[in-house]
């Protein structure tokens, strides 16, 4: 499971607060976002660590035509077992974007 800390939320507030595009902020809530989701979600044994021998925070890198470049900071929270499953709370507390020209 995924899903998002406040510092996440403010930091979309902060990128989109000067940066105004209707186009780009579509793109990321319907387009990228989701993919962010399913990557730490499916991914996260093969997504890079944070920090060396930090097993816990991991990163997703991104780009796209809108967005030209961006990272997404995550941390596993919790490990948990429900119904014989194991699962893994995963929180996304960062994200970085850097819209180039892409206004």
């Amino acid at each position: 499971m995924v899903r998002t800390s406040e510092a996440f939320l403010t930091d979309l507030d902060r990128h989109f607060g000067e940066h105004r595009s209707p186009t780009t902020q579509e793109v990321l809530l319907t387009e990228v976002i989701p993919y962010i989701f399913s990557a730490f979600e499916q991914l996260w044994d093969d997504l890079p660590h944070v920090a060396p021998g930090n097993s816990r925070s991991r990163l997703y890198f991104f780009a796209g035509d809108n967005i030209p470049a961006g990272f997404v900071v995550g941390n596993l929270v919790e490990v948990k077992v429900e119904d014989r499953y194991i699962l893994m709370v995963i929180e996304l507390t960062n994200i970085q974007i850097d819209f180039g020209d892409a206004r």
